[in-house]
Formats: C-alpha cells, structure tokens, sequence
C-alpha cells in the first residue's frame, strides 16, 4: 500500500523521492485502480450482487486506501511544481514523434484502465474473499512486481484457473524483467477465457517491446473485436501504443519520412506564418521529395503512399491533392479494399469537393470492417467531423469502423 512522504530525513533524499516520475505514476495507477473498484463496488452493491456486511468492509478499506494515496499523489505533485523543467521540443499532439520519446512508459500506463472482473470471481461468500484478495494483489503488480507475484500465487493455489490473478501475475512478471514468464501466464488465460481483454493490451505489450510488431497488432486487433471497455480503448489510445504498433509495422525508410514530416508539421504550425486560402505550409515540397524518392525505388510500397497522402492532407497541399489520391488509387489496386487508403482518399476527396466518391470510400470501408491504422486517427476526427456536417448523406454508423 502506499504511503504519504515520512516526514523527516534528508532534504535532499526526500526532495529525489518527490520528484522521481515513476514514484508519481505509480501512486496515479494505485488512486486509478482504487476509485474504480469503488465505482464498480457500488454498482455491484445496487445490483443486489454483493451483500451489506462485504461491501461496507470492501468500501471502507478501498476508502481509507484511495485517501493515503491521494495525499500521497499531493505531496508529490506540489514538489514537481517547484522544478518541472518544460518538455521537449520534438513533443507533437497526438502523433508518433510523442510515442517515440515515451515508449518505454507505455507498458505500465497502460495499466491504467485494464482490470476489469473476471466473470470466473464474484462478489459473495468465497467469491467475496477472492475478490478482496485480488484487490490487495493489483497494486502491488504495478508498485512492488515480486510482493505481487506472491500474492497471485497464493490465489492461484486455491483457484488455478483465475483468470485476473493469472493476467496480473503475468504483468508482474513482466515488470519484474522476465517476460517469458508473464507470457507463460497470458498464455494460459488465453485458453482459458480468450474473450478476456485485459490480456490482449498486456500481450500486445510484450510483444511490442520484443519488436514484432505484426503480432502485436494481431493482440490489438482480437482486443477491438472484443468490444472491450471504452476507459481500456481510450487509455491505450491516448499513451500510444496502438500508434507505436503502427509506426514499427512501416517500412524503415517510410518510417524515416513520417517522423521528417511530423517534426516540420509541428513546427510549421507553431509558427506565427499566415496562409493564404489554398496556401500549402513552406517547404512541403522538400519534405515531400522523401516520401517520392521511396516511392520511386519501391512504387508499389503501400506504406510510402499513404503516408505521402497523409502529409499531403496535413501541410494543406491542395496542388498536391490529385497526386496524393492517384497514389491511393494505385494503393488500392496492390492492397484492395484497405482501410487506411480508403480514409485517407475519402478525406482527401472530401477537401477537394469529391463528395460522390467520399461517400463510396465510406462504404467500401464499412463494409470492409476493418480498422485504418491508428497512425491516422487525427483524418478519421476530421472524417467524423466531416460526416456531421452532411448528416443525413450517410449512414451513421459509418462512423463506428473509424473510432
């Protein structure tokens, strides 16, 4: 359990443990995981699924836990004020360069959202003390991994087929350093319930880390179609790790071109510099001579026409358009019906007037069912957008296959 910051000792050691980042976030997931078991304790208790005597001792021990660490998080947080140093410069909203910088803090602040019941644990007679001692386990997962593997193995030898103490185990293997063993643990969850979520971001994890990237997007892609909860889909979202799949599954050499163009976008519009209606941002044209030299060598590099199209979309280059789309046509013809061409076409036919062929991407990619690649997330908001501005045109549900 965590504790407030002691009062005495050093100046120095205490204003280090203050500040240290990881200290920080660990208490943030401990606070996360407390209020929504509180959360979900309260809905149980209305449903009639939990009876009074377990939930008040559930309740106030979840309680007076969620407290210390928020006053723990307080403490911390006022320290960080004094000597938070800005952040870097490379730092994009919601692009891959931000994914790059931080991806060795993916794994554990994806934590955040994961953790929902196994349908194998209630809140009742046996199930209640189960539950109980799941929620002493958790935190310890993200805080202290080897106490935490301790704590699974003692409910595994009473339920060996736990489902939450086996996935969570298996993170704290992997926090510990020794991912093998945590996949031997994912591994076994799969078999046994392999419509449990919780597993697929922490596999997608390990095999992300591991640099294969296809079997990670094949983890995230079971997770979406597992209609997981939404806090899950929007954590992994916001930290990345969809985009970092994503970016490691592009060529190197494309992957060298996105991540030019990203830095030059970023600085290209935090500059003061006024465009004029249908004016492409300065030195499009240099940033844009990288994706065609890829293109060149490699014409039917799929990767290289989308993300030309992309940036093409992004820096406003209106002239460049008609390029940008025929380069998805030909994308289309080596990789028919994927959904990342026929977003970025259906965007770019919508910017420049195309409405009739927009609307024919949107289907083909509704009835596709597949997901375009996260690294595109900003044109399918701009899609969206788009598609609520012609409400009526088009199927609402059109929308679904973007999110």
């Amino acid at each position: 359990m965590a504790t407030a910051p002691a009062p005495g000792g050093t100046g120095t050691r205490r204003r280090a443990s203050e500040l240290d980042p990881d200290t920080l976030a660990r208490l943030e997931e401990e606070r996360d995981f407390l209020l929504r078991s509180i959360e979900d304790l309260d809905a149980e208790h209305d449903a009639g699924d939990v009876d009074d005597a377990d939930y008040e001792v559930l309740r106030a021990d979840y309680t007076a836990r969620a407290a210390e660490v928020l006053r723990a998080i307080e403490g911390r947080r006022a320290a960080m004020a004094e000597a938070r140093r800005p952040r870097s410069a490379l730092r994009t909203t919601g692009w891959v360069v931000l994914v790059v910088l931080v991806a060795s803090l993916a794994g554990w602040l994806l934590a955040r959202s994961v953790g929902n019941r196994s349908e194998t644990t209630g809140l009742t007679g046996s199930g209640g003390s189960t539950r109980s001692r799941l929620a002493e386990c958790q935190p310890l997962a993200f805080r202290e991994p080897d106490k935490a593997i301790s704590c699974y193995d003692g409910i595994l030898r009473d339920e060996p087929q736990n489902v939450e103490a086996l996935t969570y185990r298996g993170w704290a293997h992997v926090r510990s350093g020794d991912p093998k063993a945590g996949s031997v643990d994912f591994d076994r969850v799969v078999q046994i319930d392999p419509e449990y979520p919780d597993v697929r971001v922490f596999r997608a994890v390990v095999a992300k880390d591991a640099k294969d990237f296809r079997g990670a997007q094949a983890e995230l892609d079971t997770l979406y179609s597992l209609n997981p909860p939404q806090s899950l889909l929007l954590t992994m979202q916001d930290m990345g790790l969809d985009t970092e799949v994503a970016f490691g599954l592009l060529d190197p050499g494309v992957q060298r071109c996105w991540l030019d163009s990203q830095r030059f976008l970023k600085a290209a519009t935090s500059s003061s510099t006024t465009l004029a209606p249908g004016q492409a941002l300065p030195g499009t044209e240099a940033q844009l001579a990288c994706y065609d030299a890829v293109i060149a060598a490699h014409p039917d590099q799929v990767d290289a026409l989308q993300t030309r199209a992309a940036f093409v979309y992004r820096a406003l280059a209106r002239d460049q358009a008609p390029s940008a789309i025929a380069g998805l046509d030909h994308a289309l013809t080596v990789a028919p019906g994927d959904p990342t061409s026929l977003l970025l076409r259906a965007v770019l036919r919508f910017a420049t007037g195309q409405t009739d062929g927009a609307l024919a991407d949107l289907t083909e990619l509704r009835t596709g069912g597949k997901r375009p690649s996260a690294l595109y997330q900003a044109e399918a908001k701009d899609l969206q957008a788009t598609l609520n501005g012609i409400a009526g045109e088009v199927d609402s549900t059109t929308t679904t296959t973007l999110r």
